[in-house]
């Protein structure tokens, strides 16, 4: 019995048709692996491999449409155009940290205020978002380190707090019920 054909052996056909600048056509990729698809129409009989051949089919239109831009430009105007899409790269990866720093920031605010129960509970159709942002280590962790200076085993280990510094007039404390009422009459 001959194997059954996925979309994955589709997709590395195709990428190796695409790599060799091959050019992708249904009868092509039949000839390319016979033992998967012995003719054109084990392909277009399945609607989601022949999808999957006309993406590839678009994009290689695509990628000889920008090879041919690039070879009819001189060397110079290649390297200038490069250097500008690195140069826009970084900018664009240093917005994201900067944007990361500042997200971090304020969840750390936010967990002064009320923690990330807060957080969570002000924000609940974000957790998506907050997803992500874990994924993308955009959560403030805590890690609790033993200092020099604790106490040892055996001597007093009652905390001392140190007082909470009062709110000035120019910057007012929120607390957590100014966000629930704040959200409660919020009409979004």
């Amino acid at each position: 019995m001959k194997p059954k054909p996925t979309e994955q052996d589709l997709a590395i056909i195709l990428e190796a048709m695409l790599v060799a600048d091959e050019t992708i056509t249904f009868n092509a990729v039949s000839r390319e692996a016979p033992a998967l698809f012995p003719h054109a129409s084990s392909l277009t009989r399945r609607p989601a491999m022949a999808d999957q051949v006309k993406q590839a089919m678009t994009r290689q239109e695509a990628v000889r449409n920008h090879a041919l831009k690039i070879s009819k430009s001189g060397p110079a105007t290649v390297a200038a155009r490069l250097q500008a899409a690195e140069a826009r790269v970084q900018d664009l990866e240093e917005k994201n940290r900067l944007l990361v720093a500042g997200l971090r920031a304020a969840l750390l605010s936010v967990g002064r205020i009320g923690g990330m129960a807060a957080w969570k509970e002000y924000f609940p159709v974000h957790s998506e978002a907050f997803r992500q942002l874990q994924a993308m280590n955009g959560i403030p962790t805590a890690e609790i380190v033993q200092l020099s200076g604790s106490p040892l085993e055996g001597e007093d280990t009652r905390r001392h707090h140190a007082s909470t510094p009062s709110p000035s007039a120019s910057a007012p404390m929120l607390s957590i019920e100014r966000l629930r009422s704040e959200r409660s009459t919020d009409p979004t």
